[in-house]
């Protein structure tokens, strides 16, 4: 089966499917403490968006010269786990994957953040089956993180298919780079971002459309 032609969707998970950007970095900025405040939330959210924890501190430590203090990664776990839960799903997202496999559309998850920090979204959001196993993170490819194409090859052909046949859903310019590169369709989706300025961003990084909630992810695909 297929909808609006593609026989596979994959899914980029923060600020796709959770809204979990103003979360993180809340937890980022608690566990950072007086370079925190310094830095500031929304400076953390413009330079890691769509990267892994282990590239956001190297942009903290190139821009702003800041070593992450001992303890510090399980400080943020906690902060994170703690604020996390399952309001975190954005608006329609659930409806989404429900249509898809009601067509009988594969879906699989391909997202940065650690094998731990999925598993944990996934269960606290009811996703877990949704995807069973193919959720997919850097660790499933030799740590090659998004912007490589890597990961979104591998999501495809995990579901038997070629990159060519996917439609990937993306948020940040670092995950439509990733997508584009691994032969991909893409849609961005700003279901969660307030920055005007972003759907032109996305669409001049390699997105074919922008969408702006699931409901208009539906009707596109004709759910």
């Amino acid at each position: 089966m297929t909808a609006a032609g593609f026989a596979g969707v994959i899914f980029d998970f923060d600020g796709v499917l959770v809204d979990s950007e103003g979360i993180a970095y809340d937890a980022w900025v608690g566990a950072m403490g007086e370079a925190g405040e310094r830095i500031g939330k929304q400076a953390l959210m413009d330079a890691g968006n769509g990267l892994t924890n282990a590239m956001l501190l190297d942009w903290l430590r190139e821009e702003h010269g800041w070593e992450p203090p001992a303890g510090f990664s399980d400080d943020l776990s906690r902060r994170f786990a703690q604020a996390f839960g399952p309001g975190a799903m954005i608006l329609g997202a659930a409806e989404t994957l429900a249509g898809l496999r009601a067509a009988g559309v594969p879906v699989a998850l391909a997202t940065n953040s650690s094998q731990e920090e999925m598993v944990f979204k996934l269960g606290e959001v009811g996703l877990s089956e949704g995807f069973g196993k193919h959720a997919y993170n850097p660790s499933h490819v030799g740590g090659r993180a998004k912007p490589a194409p890597d990961l979104y090859r591998h999501a495809a052909t995990a579901l038997g298919l070629r990159p060519q046949q996917c439609l990937v859903l993306e948020d940040s310019l670092v995950g439509v780079r990733a997508a584009v590169a691994a032969g991909c369709t893409v849609w961005g989706l700003t279901a969660t971002h307030h920055d005007p300025a972003l759907a032109g961003e996305l669409l001049a990084a390699g997105a074919q459309r922008t969408l702006s909630s699931h409901a208009e992810v539906q009707a596109a695909l004709g759910l």
